[in-house]
């Protein structure tokens, strides 16, 4: 059994038995880091140049605390989305505490530029100092010679770093420990530590709820400077019925609760409030909210939600004041409850009424890009700014037909003032720029010997909004088309710049292939179809569970493009652990039906780190390949220290193996198969490769790979010759490109129904329900089969269609196939 597993075993174990005082957040995500990565810490200090902090920065700024903690597993990624000028305080977590007083470093320490640009920005740096053992803790709390220690330590940290203050999260503490011995210990920690560094800090993370009435939060209050209230963890794994994490109201214990009567007595301006930027995920027996649960599914980050909120719609629980959404896959209700920025506000509100020093959040970057909670905190402390604008959603590139440019698209943004595009032949250094006050945005003058590079922005009189991932994009000229979908999201524990894209355009290129580029969210919120190009090439990096490598609406997409014949090339090191060590039925169903393997073990032979290169198997595509080499973290991209083993099933082979580990009992790199899915007739092709293809190195390498996996792609087979009915399961329609400026082309796919004929009318609409075009197909088009065809842009009285959204209706056999087109002049 791998160790991820037996972690996720024994927590499930732990917080079922626990009645009511469950471990927090904070403790599960600890331990499941630690349990995953390992022990990185050390204790060694070693001394940087520090920038004092600059209090000036924050005179005129926000008008309460905003008190952030910014886990190890998050950093460094996070330096690219934090606001330093919507925060007071970065509590750095974590720093263990040993039962001996001793304290580790968080991963990566020191964070120098953490610290110095948050002190630039007036931003206090705070060192959380963390122990979830009782017995420890016990130690440490009574033992005076422990506690010197303990405090002593504090001090030479603060010292070496130059931080600001110190947080204490000491949780799962004995009940006779709660009270007057931690009110005790914390007035010592205080004096001392005040002492030592006049004008720091010193505070301690507090439960929502006083169970077992042991905790004195007044005296508590008194004792140090303030408490961070964790106000979150009403629902987990523990939990019956589907519901929030942070319910503001509703039932006897909530938010509500925990702030007026839990903490009524304790000072209010000696309190911060703490708000989840994650929630919970539930397969549970109904739709409804609150249902029973019948498994859960563990903990979602806001980042990862929000595509599920823009894909399935918000739902409101009155009862609670919360936020969530559903969805139905084979037959069973998944839930998902992750507060959004309503009802963050709403608690925002519930301690500015109450007149708290502040407001916190567990944890920074758990809304990645997103400036939904940034601009909650702006709107409650920083009075007279223009909100944000969020990162472009749903961005894709592609060409415009029979010209040298190309449309770059993405869904628009509310605070926005105009769009903003960095774009060049260089990914490393985009030195030309664009802007426009809408989009599609236009780039023009383009050559077909050329791979352009882009990214996208929102703007407003505040500022600018964060960029989107790269996109990619070059001229057909003649050539197959492949689409590029960057699907890696994933921010905690690895290194993404975003712009991998740049490894797999110019393999695609030398492959002899013009490429276009999308974002994994446009062909989830359905902006593009994958259908009409030669294949896709979808990469994940090592997008794991707590970014979720497939959502249920990916499956969608990707299931129904292979059923209709698409060829799909897709690689990440953490598919398989996501979709089955991790995921649903339907995730399983998904990952062997369709990705074509069983998931062996998270690592060869469960050994994380050990295994940097793969090879071709003999009498495969891959067999002339020879030995290739992928990162270790020292080669450009990020360490591949878990990819999957996986083996081959239902009718795929076994292409790519790790070296001297035996595929057929152990599991290799990747599998291919060529084929029908899913009960379609067409025949389609896959090739899956547990090693992420931009870890592939040097960029020989990786070409010779994507040239292989072309030959592959484009090899006829003998269901594969033109004279073979160009049949689909499923009737359906789509075009390219859409939306488009003046033309776009059009593909009808029609089975055969019944095998007579019968007229097939192609009609146009505007949303007025007017006609504007009609193609009438032969009578036999009814039988089946595939069938192209064109619109101008022209109507049926000669004259220019205007801008907007169309409707094309197909009518045969007495029914009807209806698909939407968007015209932009």
């Amino acid at each position: 059994m791998d160790m991820k597993r037996l972690y996720f075993i024994l927590i499930s174990t732990l917080l079922w038995a626990a009645p009511t005082h469950h471990p927090s957040i904070h403790q599960v995500e600890w331990e499941k880091h630690l349990a995953v990565y390992g022990p990185l810490h050390s204790t060694a200090d070693k001394p940087i140049r520090v920038t004092p902090l600059q209090s000036s920065a924050k005179a005129n700024g926000l008008s309460a605390a905003v008190f952030g903690f910014l886990p190890d597993w998050e950093y460094p990624a996070a330096m690219d989305n934090l606001r330093f000028d919507l925060l007071t305080h970065i509590a750095c977590f974590d720093f263990t505490v040993s039962a001996d007083g001793a304290i580790s470093n968080p991963a990566g320490w020191p964070w120098t530029d953490l610290i110095n640009t948050a002190h630039q920005n007036g931003v206090k740096v705070i060192l959380t100092a963390v122990n979830f053992d009782a017995d420890a803790i016990h130690a440490i709390l009574t033992n005076n010679s422990v506690r010197q220690t303990f405090i002593n330590n504090v001090k030479s940290k603060m010292q070496a770093y130059g931080l600001d203050g110190v947080n204490i999260d000491f949780e799962g503490m004995y009940g006779s420990d709660e009270g007057a011995v931690i009110n005790a210990f914390m007035a010592e920690l205080t004096d001392s530590i005040h002492s030592a560094f006049p004008g720091s800090e010193v505070s301690i993370d507090g439960p929502a709820v006083n169970w077992n009435n042991d905790w004195d939060f007044n005296g508590l209050s008194a004792s140090c400077d303030y408490i961070f209230i964790m106000g979150y963890a009403f629902s987990g794994s523990f939990s019956a019925t589907s519901g929030s994490t942070a319910p503001l109201t509703g039932g006897s214990i909530n938010i509500t609760n925990t702030v007026e009567t839990q903490y009524q007595d304790a000072d209010p301006q000696k309190l911060i409030l703490g708000v989840p930027y994650y929630g919970q995920k539930f397969q549970t027996a109904g739709k409804e909210a609150h249902a029973t649960v019948e498994e859960s599914l563990g903990s979602v980050t806001y980042r990862s939600a929000i595509s599920g909120y823009k894909s399935y719609g918000t739902l409101w629980d009155t009862e609670t004041q919360s936020p969530w959404y559903r969805y139905q896959s084979s037959s069973k209700w998944y839930q998902v409850w992750v507060d959004n920025d309503s009802s963050i506000s709403a608690k925002f509100s519930l301690a500015d009424r109450n007149q708290y020093k502040g407001v916190g959040m567990w944890a920074l970057n758990y809304d990645g890009s997103s400036v939904d909670f940034w601009n909650v905190i702006q709107r409650h402390y920083l009075d007279g700014a223009q909100p944000l604008p969020s990162e472009p959603y749903a961005a894709y590139v592609i060409p415009v037909p029979d010209s040298a440019a190309a449309y770059v698209y993405a869904d628009a943004q509310l605070y926005t003032d105009g769009y903003r595009l960095a774009w060049g032949t260089n990914p490393a250094n985009l030195t030309d720029t664009l802007t426009s006050s809408f989009l599609p945005i236009t780039l023009s003058n383009l050559h077909p010997d050329s791979i352009y590079y882009m990214k996208l922005q929102a703007y407003n009189s505040s500022g600018d909004g964060s960029w989107s991932s790269m996109l990619a994009v070059s001229l057909p000229a003649d050539k197959p088309v492949a689409l590029i979908v960057d699907g890696f999201d994933r921010q905690s524990n690895t290194t993404n710049p975003r712009n991998y894209i740049s490894r797999h355009a110019p393999a695609l290129f030398s492959a002899g292939y013009a490429v276009i580029s999308a974002t994994n969210e446009a062909i989830e919120s359905d902006r593009l179809d994958m259908q009409p190009y030669a294949f896709t090439d979808w990469f994940l990096g090592d997008e794991s569970t707590s970014d979720i490598t497939f959502s249920s609406l990916e499956q969608a997409a990707v299931k129904s493009f292979l059923k209709n014949g698409g060829r799909l090339f897709v690689s990440g090191a953490e598919i398989g652990w996501d979709l089955v060590a991790r995921g649903s039925d339907d995730d399983k169903s998904f990952y062997q039906n369709y990705l074509k393997a069983e998931y062996i073990d998270d690592a060869p032979l469960g050994r994380s780190g050990e295994y940097y290169s793969m090879s071709g198997i003999s009498a495969t595509p891959f067999d002339t390949l020879g030995t290739l080499s992928f990162d270790d973290g020292s080669h450009g991209s990020f360490d591949v220290d878990w990819p999957d083993a996986i083996r081959a099933v239902s009718g795929a082979h076994n292409g790519l193996a790790y070296p001297n580990v035996s595929v057929s009992s152990q599991g290799g790199a990747g599998v291919y198969y060529v084929g029908t899915f899913g009960g379609g007739t067409a025949e389609g092709k896959l090739v899956h490769m547990s090693v992420p293809f931009e870890t592939v190195y040097p960029q020989s390498a990786r070409n010779r790979l994507m040239q292989t996996v072309a030959r592959f792609m484009e090899t006829a087979t003998a269901i594969q010759k033109e004279d073979r009915p160009k049949t689909v399961s499923k009737d359906r329609i789509f075009s390219y490109p859409n939306p488009f400026n003046s033309r776009t082309r059009l593909s009808l796919y029609l089975s055969n129904t019944n095998g007579k004929p019968s007229p097939v009318l192609v009609q146009i609409f505007d949303v007025l329900g007017r006609e504007v075009w009609r193609h009438n197909l032969p009578p036999d088009a009814a039988a089946g089969g595939r069938f192209d065809f064109e619109w101008d842009g022209t109507t049926l009285n000669g004259k220019e269609a205007g801008s907007g959204m169309y409707i094309v209706r197909v009518r045969y056999n007495g029914r009807f196939l209806v698909h939407k087109i968007n015209m932009i002049r």
